[in-house]
Protein backbone atom coordinates (compact mmCIF):
# COMPACT_ATOMS: atom_id res chain seq x y z
CA UNK A 1 0.00 0.00 0.00
CA UNK A 2 3.21 2.65 0.72
CA UNK A 3 4.64 2.11 -2.27
CA UNK A 4 0.95 2.83 -4.45
CA UNK A 5 0.23 5.82 -2.50
CA UNK A 6 3.76 6.97 -3.31
CA UNK A 7 3.51 6.88 -6.76
CA UNK A 8 -0.24 8.02 -6.66
CA UNK A 9 1.19 11.44 -4.87
CA UNK A 10 4.09 11.62 -7.43
CA UNK A 11 1.86 11.40 -10.33
CA UNK A 12 -0.38 14.09 -8.53
CA UNK A 13 -3.21 11.77 -8.34
CA UNK A 14 -5.20 13.15 -5.48
CA UNK A 15 -8.37 11.99 -3.16
CA UNK A 16 -10.17 13.88 -5.53
CA UNK A 17 -9.18 11.79 -8.39
CA UNK A 18 -9.70 8.79 -6.85
CA UNK A 19 -12.96 9.96 -5.97
CA UNK A 20 -13.62 10.60 -10.18
CA UNK A 21 -11.84 7.57 -10.83
CA UNK A 22 -14.73 5.60 -8.39
CA UNK A 23 -17.84 7.71 -9.99
CA UNK A 24 -16.64 7.02 -13.41
CA UNK A 25 -16.16 3.64 -13.25
CA UNK A 26 -17.03 2.25 -10.08
CA UNK A 27 -14.78 -0.32 -7.53
CA UNK A 28 -13.39 -1.65 -10.63
CA UNK A 29 -11.86 1.58 -12.05
CA UNK A 30 -10.05 1.91 -8.61
CA UNK A 31 -9.62 -1.84 -8.11
CA UNK A 32 -7.73 -1.07 -11.97
CA UNK A 33 -5.67 1.75 -10.85
CA UNK A 34 -4.34 -0.40 -7.71
CA UNK A 35 -6.13 1.65 -5.03
CA UNK A 36 -7.54 -0.53 -1.92
CA UNK A 37 -9.70 0.85 1.18
CA UNK A 38 -6.09 1.72 2.96
CA UNK A 39 -5.14 3.35 0.11
CA UNK A 40 -8.09 5.77 -0.30
CA UNK A 41 -8.32 6.61 3.35
CA UNK A 42 -4.88 7.40 3.10
CA UNK A 43 -5.50 9.70 0.41
CA UNK A 44 -8.47 11.01 2.08
CA UNK A 45 -6.45 12.06 4.99
CA UNK A 46 -3.85 13.68 3.36
CA UNK A 47 -6.70 16.14 1.43
CA UNK A 48 -6.17 19.28 3.03
CA UNK A 49 -9.49 20.41 1.38
CA UNK A 50 -11.33 18.02 3.41
CA UNK A 51 -13.56 19.05 6.60
CA UNK A 52 -11.35 18.70 9.71
CA UNK A 53 -12.31 18.75 13.51
CA UNK A 54 -10.30 18.55 16.83
CA UNK A 55 -11.09 16.06 18.67
CA UNK A 56 -12.97 16.76 21.86
CA UNK A 57 -9.70 16.01 23.88
CA UNK A 58 -11.13 16.66 27.31
CA UNK A 59 -7.72 16.42 29.62
CA UNK A 60 -7.57 17.50 33.22
CA UNK A 61 -4.41 19.71 33.71
CA UNK A 62 -1.66 17.12 35.26
CA UNK A 63 1.02 20.02 36.02
CA UNK A 64 3.49 17.80 34.67
CA UNK A 65 6.06 20.22 33.82
CA UNK A 66 9.80 20.00 31.70
CA UNK A 67 12.18 22.79 32.99
CA UNK A 68 13.10 23.88 29.63
CA UNK A 69 16.14 26.34 28.65
CA UNK A 70 15.32 28.14 25.42
CA UNK A 71 17.66 30.20 23.17
CA UNK A 72 18.21 33.05 24.82
CA UNK A 73 18.55 31.95 28.80
CA UNK A 74 15.08 31.56 28.78
CA UNK A 75 14.06 29.19 31.72
CA UNK A 76 10.68 27.84 31.53
CA UNK A 77 8.21 25.23 33.08
CA UNK A 78 6.06 24.13 30.73
CA UNK A 79 3.08 21.61 30.91
CA UNK A 80 0.47 20.84 27.91
CA UNK A 81 -2.92 20.19 28.76
CA UNK A 82 -4.44 19.71 24.87
CA UNK A 83 -2.91 19.51 21.86
CA UNK A 84 -5.05 19.65 18.54
CA UNK A 85 -6.41 20.73 15.20
CA UNK A 86 -6.35 24.15 15.51
CA UNK A 87 -6.64 24.16 19.36
CA UNK A 88 -3.31 24.32 22.23
CA UNK A 89 -3.60 24.81 25.79
CA UNK A 90 -1.77 24.35 29.02
CA UNK A 91 0.09 26.12 31.88
CA UNK A 92 3.73 27.88 32.24
CA UNK A 93 5.70 29.08 35.30
CA UNK A 94 8.54 31.54 34.11
CA UNK A 95 10.78 32.36 37.23
CA UNK A 96 13.34 34.75 35.37
CA UNK A 97 12.31 38.05 32.87
CA UNK A 98 12.30 37.42 29.47
CA UNK A 99 11.71 38.14 26.03
CA UNK A 100 9.66 36.41 23.34
CA UNK A 101 8.28 37.23 20.46
CA UNK A 102 4.82 35.18 19.32
CA UNK A 103 3.98 33.31 16.47
CA UNK A 104 0.54 32.90 16.81
CA UNK A 105 -2.34 35.03 18.72
CA UNK A 106 -2.45 33.79 22.74
CA UNK A 107 -4.82 33.89 25.42
CA UNK A 108 -3.22 33.64 29.04
CA UNK A 109 -5.16 33.26 31.92
CA UNK A 110 -2.32 34.93 34.92
CA UNK A 111 -2.44 32.10 37.48
CA UNK A 112 0.81 34.24 39.33
CA UNK A 113 2.77 37.17 39.83
CA UNK A 114 2.60 40.92 39.72
CA UNK A 115 4.13 41.38 35.97
CA UNK A 116 5.30 44.34 34.82
CA UNK A 117 4.99 44.10 30.68
CA UNK A 118 6.61 46.19 27.74
CA UNK A 119 5.32 45.11 24.45
CA UNK A 120 6.46 45.94 20.57
CA UNK A 121 3.21 45.53 18.06
CA UNK A 122 4.63 44.81 14.61
CA UNK A 123 2.75 48.08 13.30
CA UNK A 124 5.63 49.85 15.30
CA UNK A 125 3.72 50.91 18.40
CA UNK A 126 5.03 50.55 22.06
CA UNK A 127 3.43 49.62 25.09
CA UNK A 128 3.98 49.16 28.87
CA UNK A 129 1.02 47.69 31.07
CA UNK A 130 0.84 44.74 33.78
CA UNK A 131 -0.78 41.48 34.39
CA UNK A 132 -1.90 40.38 37.56
CA UNK A 133 -3.13 36.98 38.74
CA UNK A 134 -6.48 36.73 37.75
CA UNK A 135 -6.63 38.81 34.87
CA UNK A 136 -6.83 37.38 31.20
CA UNK A 137 -4.97 38.60 28.15
CA UNK A 138 -4.91 38.40 24.09
CA UNK A 139 -1.85 39.03 22.56
CA UNK A 140 -1.64 39.65 18.91
CA UNK A 141 0.52 37.45 16.78
CA UNK A 142 4.14 38.63 15.94
CA UNK A 143 4.26 40.58 19.46
CA UNK A 144 7.29 40.98 21.08
CA UNK A 145 6.38 41.02 24.55
CA UNK A 146 9.08 41.31 28.15
CA UNK A 147 7.96 40.09 31.15
CA UNK A 148 9.48 41.75 33.65
CA UNK A 149 8.13 39.45 36.82
CA UNK A 150 10.26 37.15 38.55
CA UNK A 151 10.86 34.92 41.55
CA UNK A 152 13.71 37.18 44.03
CA UNK A 153 12.57 38.04 47.16
CA UNK A 154 9.17 36.60 48.40
CA UNK A 155 7.46 37.29 44.66
CA UNK A 156 5.90 34.99 42.96
CA UNK A 157 7.31 34.22 39.18
CA UNK A 158 4.49 34.63 36.02
CA UNK A 159 2.43 31.90 35.66
CA UNK A 160 -0.59 31.38 33.47
CA UNK A 161 -2.71 29.03 31.73
CA UNK A 162 -2.08 29.54 28.03
CA UNK A 163 -4.89 28.90 25.57
CA UNK A 164 -5.48 28.72 21.56
CA UNK A 165 -8.42 28.82 19.10
CA UNK A 166 -6.50 29.24 15.59
CA UNK A 167 -8.94 28.51 13.30
CA UNK A 168 -7.95 31.40 10.75
CA UNK A 169 -4.32 31.45 11.57
CA UNK A 170 -1.14 29.91 10.54
CA UNK A 171 -0.88 26.94 12.84
CA UNK A 172 2.41 26.81 15.18
CA UNK A 173 1.75 24.07 17.37
CA UNK A 174 3.21 23.27 21.04
CA UNK A 175 3.66 19.68 20.15
CA UNK A 176 7.35 19.77 21.29
CA UNK A 177 6.59 19.16 24.82
CA UNK A 178 4.66 15.89 24.02
CA UNK A 179 7.06 15.04 22.00
CA UNK A 180 9.59 15.28 25.14
CA UNK A 181 6.88 13.07 26.70
CA UNK A 182 7.25 10.25 24.49
CA UNK A 183 11.50 10.37 24.93
CA UNK A 184 11.06 10.17 28.25
CA UNK A 185 8.75 7.21 27.36
CA UNK A 186 11.46 5.55 25.24
CA UNK A 187 8.92 5.59 21.96
CA UNK A 188 11.08 8.07 20.33
CA UNK A 189 14.20 9.08 19.68
CA UNK A 190 16.25 12.49 20.15
CA UNK A 191 18.08 14.43 22.32
CA UNK A 192 18.58 13.06 26.23
CA UNK A 193 15.57 12.96 28.52
CA UNK A 194 14.89 15.87 30.64
CA UNK A 195 12.94 14.60 33.72
CA UNK A 196 9.37 16.05 34.57
CA UNK A 197 8.96 18.37 37.35
CA UNK A 198 5.39 17.34 39.18
CA UNK A 199 3.30 20.33 40.90
CA UNK A 200 4.19 18.97 44.58
CA UNK A 201 7.83 20.21 43.83
CA UNK A 202 6.59 23.74 42.30
CA UNK A 203 3.31 24.30 43.10
CA UNK A 204 4.29 26.98 45.80
CA UNK A 205 6.03 28.82 43.14
CA UNK A 206 2.79 29.19 41.45
CA UNK A 207 0.18 31.78 42.80
CA UNK A 208 -3.10 30.42 41.86
CA UNK A 209 -3.43 26.28 41.40
CA UNK A 210 -6.79 26.25 42.26
CA UNK A 211 -8.50 27.64 38.81
CA UNK A 212 -12.16 28.14 40.80
CA UNK A 213 -10.23 30.92 41.89
CA UNK A 214 -9.93 32.48 39.00
CA UNK A 215 -14.06 33.34 38.47
CA UNK A 216 -13.79 35.89 41.57
CA UNK A 217 -14.26 39.50 40.67
CA UNK A 218 -10.75 41.66 41.13
CA UNK A 219 -11.21 45.02 41.72
CA UNK A 220 -7.91 46.04 41.23
CA UNK A 221 -7.35 43.59 37.88
CA UNK A 222 -7.32 45.46 34.55
CA UNK A 223 -10.37 46.93 32.85
CA UNK A 224 -10.25 47.16 28.87
CA UNK A 225 -12.67 48.36 26.85
CA UNK A 226 -13.44 45.95 23.02
CA UNK A 227 -10.72 47.78 20.57
CA UNK A 228 -13.54 48.14 18.28
CA UNK A 229 -15.08 51.27 20.21
CA UNK A 230 -12.02 53.58 19.75
CA UNK A 231 -14.80 55.31 16.97
CA UNK A 232 -17.35 55.09 19.17
CA UNK A 233 -20.22 53.43 19.77
CA UNK A 234 -22.03 54.44 16.70
CA UNK A 235 -19.15 53.13 14.38
CA UNK A 236 -18.19 49.91 16.08
CA UNK A 237 -20.02 47.64 13.44
CA UNK A 238 -17.98 49.69 10.67
CA UNK A 239 -14.42 49.27 13.23
CA UNK A 240 -15.29 45.71 13.77
CA UNK A 241 -15.32 44.44 10.73
CA UNK A 242 -12.10 46.33 9.95
CA UNK A 243 -10.63 44.47 12.68
CA UNK A 244 -11.87 41.40 11.52
CA UNK A 245 -9.42 41.71 8.19
CA UNK A 246 -6.53 43.69 10.02
CA UNK A 247 -6.67 41.46 13.40
CA UNK A 248 -6.31 43.28 16.82
CA UNK A 249 -3.24 46.01 17.27
CA UNK A 250 -2.60 45.65 20.92
CA UNK A 251 -2.73 43.19 23.90
CA UNK A 252 -5.80 43.18 25.57
CA UNK A 253 -5.94 42.85 29.38
CA UNK A 254 -9.44 42.54 31.55
CA UNK A 255 -10.47 40.62 34.59
CA UNK A 256 -13.61 38.95 36.23
CA UNK A 257 -15.64 42.19 37.66
CA UNK A 258 -18.84 40.19 38.54
CA UNK A 259 -20.36 37.92 41.04
CA UNK A 260 -21.83 35.12 40.04
CA UNK A 261 -25.31 36.15 41.29
CA UNK A 262 -24.70 39.52 38.42
CA UNK A 263 -23.92 37.22 35.31
CA UNK A 264 -26.20 38.54 32.37
CA UNK A 265 -29.39 36.60 31.20
CA UNK A 266 -28.22 35.64 27.63
CA UNK A 267 -29.91 33.37 25.23
CA UNK A 268 -33.20 31.48 25.74
CA UNK A 269 -35.31 28.22 25.60
CA UNK A 270 -32.56 25.14 26.28
CA UNK A 271 -29.63 27.15 25.21
CA UNK A 272 -30.35 30.09 28.12
CA UNK A 273 -27.35 30.61 30.47
CA UNK A 274 -25.83 33.39 32.47
CA UNK A 275 -22.95 35.20 30.92
CA UNK A 276 -19.70 37.65 31.83
CA UNK A 277 -17.90 38.39 28.94
CA UNK A 278 -14.57 39.34 29.70
CA UNK A 279 -12.69 40.08 26.44
CA UNK A 280 -14.45 40.28 22.36
CA UNK A 281 -11.52 41.01 20.12
CA UNK A 282 -11.25 40.22 16.39
CA UNK A 283 -8.47 38.23 17.19
CA UNK A 284 -9.74 36.05 19.92
CA UNK A 285 -12.73 36.04 22.67
CA UNK A 286 -12.86 34.84 26.16
CA UNK A 287 -16.45 34.43 28.20
CA UNK A 288 -17.09 33.03 31.65
CA UNK A 289 -20.48 31.25 31.26
CA UNK A 290 -22.33 30.25 34.24
CA UNK A 291 -24.57 26.79 32.31
CA UNK A 292 -27.69 25.05 34.12
CA UNK A 293 -27.84 21.60 33.78
CA UNK A 294 -29.24 20.67 30.51
CA UNK A 295 -28.49 23.33 28.54
CA UNK A 296 -27.57 22.78 24.54
CA UNK A 297 -26.72 24.20 21.85
CA UNK A 298 -24.69 24.32 18.72
CA UNK A 299 -21.70 25.83 18.04
CA UNK A 300 -20.43 27.00 14.50
CA UNK A 301 -17.06 27.52 14.93
CA UNK A 302 -14.45 25.46 17.39
CA UNK A 303 -13.98 26.68 20.81
CA UNK A 304 -11.90 25.74 24.01
CA UNK A 305 -13.44 25.21 27.38
CA UNK A 306 -11.53 25.66 30.80
CA UNK A 307 -13.95 24.45 33.89
CA UNK A 308 -13.33 26.55 36.66
CA UNK A 309 -16.05 25.71 39.24
CA UNK A 310 -18.52 22.93 39.29
CA UNK A 311 -18.65 19.69 37.04
CA UNK A 312 -20.74 18.16 34.65
CA UNK A 313 -21.35 15.67 31.76
CA UNK A 314 -20.28 17.04 28.34
CA UNK A 315 -21.97 15.29 25.41
CA UNK A 316 -20.99 15.97 21.92
CA UNK A 317 -22.14 15.25 18.78
CA UNK A 318 -19.43 14.70 15.99
CA UNK A 319 -19.77 16.32 12.51
CA UNK A 320 -20.14 15.74 9.56
CA UNK A 321 -23.16 13.18 9.58
CA UNK A 322 -23.51 13.73 13.85
CA UNK A 323 -24.40 9.85 13.90
CA UNK A 324 -21.36 9.58 16.49
CA UNK A 325 -21.42 11.47 19.70
CA UNK A 326 -18.61 11.83 22.47
CA UNK A 327 -19.33 11.82 26.49
CA UNK A 328 -16.61 12.92 29.05
CA UNK A 329 -17.20 14.06 32.65
CA UNK A 330 -15.48 17.29 33.67
CA UNK A 331 -14.85 19.34 36.70
CA UNK A 332 -12.18 21.99 37.39
CA UNK A 333 -9.22 22.03 36.13
CA UNK A 334 -10.55 20.39 32.83
CA UNK A 335 -10.48 21.46 29.27
CA UNK A 336 -12.35 20.43 26.82
CA UNK A 337 -12.72 20.84 23.14
CA UNK A 338 -15.89 22.15 21.77
CA UNK A 339 -15.65 20.82 17.75
CA UNK A 340 -17.39 22.98 15.33
CA UNK A 341 -20.39 22.42 14.58
CA UNK A 342 -20.47 19.88 17.21
CA UNK A 343 -24.30 19.77 18.90
CA UNK A 344 -23.71 20.56 22.85
CA UNK A 345 -25.25 19.10 25.83
CA UNK A 346 -24.45 19.30 29.77
CA UNK A 347 -26.27 16.43 31.79
CA UNK A 348 -25.56 16.34 35.54
CA UNK A 349 -24.48 19.99 35.66
CA UNK A 350 -23.69 21.03 39.29
CA UNK A 351 -25.25 24.62 40.91
CA UNK A 352 -22.26 26.55 40.67
CA UNK A 353 -20.75 25.72 36.82
CA UNK A 354 -18.72 28.12 35.47
CA UNK A 355 -17.18 27.11 32.16
CA UNK A 356 -14.60 30.06 30.56
CA UNK A 357 -15.00 29.51 26.64
CA UNK A 358 -12.44 31.08 24.66
CA UNK A 359 -13.44 31.38 20.46
CA UNK A 360 -10.80 31.95 18.45
CA UNK A 361 -12.44 35.58 17.32
CA UNK A 362 -15.64 37.36 18.82
CA UNK A 363 -16.94 37.18 15.01
CA UNK A 364 -17.90 34.05 15.90
CA UNK A 365 -20.96 31.69 18.49
CA UNK A 366 -21.66 35.69 19.78
CA UNK A 367 -19.21 36.63 21.44
CA UNK A 368 -19.01 40.09 20.13
CA UNK A 369 -23.20 40.34 21.10
CA UNK A 370 -22.62 39.23 24.22
CA UNK A 371 -20.00 41.96 24.91
CA UNK A 372 -22.20 44.26 23.61
CA UNK A 373 -24.62 43.36 26.09
CA UNK A 374 -22.63 43.95 28.99
CA UNK A 375 -21.51 47.21 27.66
CA UNK A 376 -25.14 48.31 27.62
CA UNK A 377 -25.81 46.86 31.31
CA UNK A 378 -22.74 48.56 32.71
CA UNK A 379 -24.16 52.02 31.43
CA UNK A 380 -20.41 52.38 29.42
CA UNK A 381 -22.81 53.08 26.31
Amino acid sequence: MADRLIELLAAGKDYYWALRQSHEGGEAALREHGIDAATLAALRALEPGVARFPNPAPKQADHLYFPLQLPGAINVFFAPTVTEYEVESGTELFPEPLTWTFAHDEIQYCTGGDTPMEARFPHGTHEQKSLRTGDVMLIPENTTLTYHSSEEGDRFGHAHIFAMVLSRKPRTYYDVVPTLRLRDRGQVGGEPRIAQVGLDAIGGRIECTDWSELVAPRPSGARCLPSWLRNGWGQRELTRALDYSEGTKSFVIAAPDRLLADYLEWGTGDAACRVNPLIAEPNGAVTDCAFPNGWSASNAHTELWTVLRGAATVRQTLAPLHMAAAEAHVACGWQIVIPGGSRVELQDASDDLVVRRLAGTCAHNGHWAMMEAKLRADGVV
